[in-house]
Protein backbone atom coordinates (compact mmCIF):
# COMPACT_ATOMS: atom_id res chain seq x y z
CA UNK A 1 0.00 0.00 0.00
CA UNK A 2 2.90 2.47 -0.95
CA UNK A 3 1.40 6.11 -1.70
CA UNK A 4 3.09 6.60 -5.10
CA UNK A 5 6.37 8.99 -5.23
CA UNK A 6 4.67 12.70 -6.04
CA UNK A 7 6.83 14.54 -8.63
CA UNK A 8 6.97 17.93 -6.78
CA UNK A 9 9.56 21.47 -7.27
CA UNK A 10 9.78 21.41 -3.68
CA UNK A 11 9.90 19.74 -0.60
CA UNK A 12 9.64 21.25 2.64
CA UNK A 13 10.53 20.37 6.62
CA UNK A 14 7.89 23.00 8.41
CA UNK A 15 5.55 22.56 11.54
CA UNK A 16 3.14 20.11 11.29
CA UNK A 17 -0.40 21.44 12.26
CA UNK A 18 -4.15 19.76 12.24
CA UNK A 19 -4.79 19.56 8.89
CA UNK A 20 -1.74 17.14 8.76
CA UNK A 21 -3.47 14.28 11.05
CA UNK A 22 -4.88 12.74 7.75
CA UNK A 23 -1.66 12.35 5.91
CA UNK A 24 0.44 11.31 9.16
CA UNK A 25 -2.30 8.63 10.06
CA UNK A 26 -1.55 7.19 6.15
CA UNK A 27 2.15 7.56 7.13
CA UNK A 28 2.32 5.32 9.69
CA UNK A 29 -0.12 3.01 8.29
CA UNK A 30 2.36 2.38 5.43
CA UNK A 31 5.44 2.41 7.96
CA UNK A 32 3.91 -0.19 9.55
CA UNK A 33 2.96 -2.39 7.24
CA UNK A 34 6.25 -2.15 5.33
CA UNK A 35 8.73 -2.10 8.38
CA UNK A 36 6.04 -4.26 11.16
CA UNK A 37 8.27 -4.31 14.22
CA UNK A 38 9.93 -0.75 13.73
CA UNK A 39 6.79 0.69 15.69
CA UNK A 40 5.83 0.28 18.92
CA UNK A 41 2.02 -0.08 17.72
CA UNK A 42 1.04 -2.92 14.89
CA UNK A 43 -0.99 -1.85 12.18
CA UNK A 44 -4.26 -2.64 13.75
CA UNK A 45 -3.49 -0.61 17.01
CA UNK A 46 -2.59 2.72 14.87
CA UNK A 47 -5.82 4.27 14.40
CA UNK A 48 -6.67 7.81 13.43
CA UNK A 49 -7.95 8.77 17.22
CA UNK A 50 -4.31 7.71 18.49
CA UNK A 51 -2.64 9.84 15.82
CA UNK A 52 -5.37 12.56 16.21
CA UNK A 53 -4.49 12.57 20.02
CA UNK A 54 -0.44 11.89 19.61
CA UNK A 55 -0.45 15.23 17.08
CA UNK A 56 -2.37 17.03 20.03
CA UNK A 57 -0.04 16.58 22.50
CA UNK A 58 2.76 16.63 20.15
CA UNK A 59 0.97 20.66 19.12
CA UNK A 60 0.19 21.82 22.96
CA UNK A 61 3.37 19.88 24.77
CA UNK A 62 5.98 19.68 22.46
CA UNK A 63 6.84 19.39 18.62
CA UNK A 64 6.25 17.92 15.44
CA UNK A 65 7.85 18.45 12.57
CA UNK A 66 6.92 16.57 8.99
CA UNK A 67 8.34 16.87 5.49
CA UNK A 68 5.87 17.96 3.07
CA UNK A 69 6.01 17.47 -1.01
CA UNK A 70 2.33 17.20 -1.42
CA UNK A 71 2.22 14.17 0.70
CA UNK A 72 3.69 13.71 3.89
CA UNK A 73 6.72 11.83 3.29
CA UNK A 74 8.68 12.08 6.79
CA UNK A 75 7.60 12.92 10.28
CA UNK A 76 9.26 13.39 14.06
CA UNK A 77 7.36 14.92 17.49
CA UNK A 78 7.93 14.51 21.16
CA UNK A 79 6.22 16.16 23.93
CA UNK A 80 6.46 16.79 27.72
CA UNK A 81 5.36 14.99 29.91
CA UNK A 82 2.29 17.06 31.40
CA UNK A 83 4.34 16.87 35.14
CA UNK A 84 6.20 20.22 35.81
CA UNK A 85 9.15 17.99 37.07
CA UNK A 86 9.58 16.98 33.77
CA UNK A 87 8.62 19.58 31.66
CA UNK A 88 12.40 19.76 30.50
CA UNK A 89 12.20 16.40 28.61
CA UNK A 90 10.87 15.68 25.15
CA UNK A 91 9.64 12.35 25.16
CA UNK A 92 7.41 10.02 23.33
CA UNK A 93 9.68 10.73 20.12
CA UNK A 94 8.59 9.35 16.97
CA UNK A 95 10.22 9.32 13.58
CA UNK A 96 9.74 7.63 10.50
CA UNK A 97 10.12 8.32 6.55
CA UNK A 98 8.14 6.67 3.76
CA UNK A 99 9.94 3.74 2.88
CA UNK A 100 10.05 5.13 -0.84
CA UNK A 101 11.86 7.99 0.45
CA UNK A 102 14.33 6.64 2.64
CA UNK A 103 18.34 6.96 1.93
CA UNK A 104 18.01 9.67 0.27
CA UNK A 105 18.85 12.03 3.51
CA UNK A 106 15.43 13.48 4.71
CA UNK A 107 15.76 11.62 7.61
CA UNK A 108 19.25 13.39 8.84
CA UNK A 109 17.62 16.71 7.45
CA UNK A 110 14.37 16.16 9.64
CA UNK A 111 16.41 15.27 13.15
CA UNK A 112 19.05 18.30 12.38
CA UNK A 113 16.14 20.90 11.97
CA UNK A 114 14.43 19.68 14.95
CA UNK A 115 17.44 19.89 16.89
CA UNK A 116 17.74 23.27 15.84
CA UNK A 117 14.36 23.90 16.41
CA UNK A 118 14.36 22.97 19.83
CA UNK A 119 17.63 24.84 20.58
CA UNK A 120 16.15 28.19 18.78
CA UNK A 121 12.66 28.26 20.45
CA UNK A 122 12.37 25.78 23.12
CA UNK A 123 15.31 26.96 25.22
CA UNK A 124 13.68 24.76 28.53
CA UNK A 125 14.42 21.91 26.61
CA UNK A 126 17.27 19.92 27.80
CA UNK A 127 16.55 16.26 26.73
CA UNK A 128 15.18 14.93 23.79
CA UNK A 129 14.32 11.04 23.93
CA UNK A 130 14.06 9.26 20.79
CA UNK A 131 14.45 5.77 21.56
CA UNK A 132 14.09 2.84 18.47
CA UNK A 133 12.56 0.04 18.69
CA UNK A 134 14.67 -3.25 19.88
CA UNK A 135 13.58 -4.60 16.29
CA UNK A 136 14.20 -1.62 14.01
CA UNK A 137 18.08 -2.87 13.90
CA UNK A 138 18.95 0.09 11.52
CA UNK A 139 17.79 2.92 13.14
CA UNK A 140 20.24 1.31 16.14
CA UNK A 141 23.22 0.96 14.14
CA UNK A 142 22.73 4.33 12.73
CA UNK A 143 22.12 5.82 15.97
CA UNK A 144 25.71 3.95 17.35
CA UNK A 145 23.07 2.56 20.45
CA UNK A 146 24.32 -1.03 21.52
Amino acid sequence: MLLPKIQSQQTVIRKANLTDISKIYRLYKIVAEVYPNNLTQSVDEITLDYVTETINKGLKQGLVLVIDNGDIIGYLKAYTSPFKCLSHVLTHGTMMIHPEWENKGYGSQLMLRYLSEIKQNMPHILRFELLPHSANKKAITKSGAL
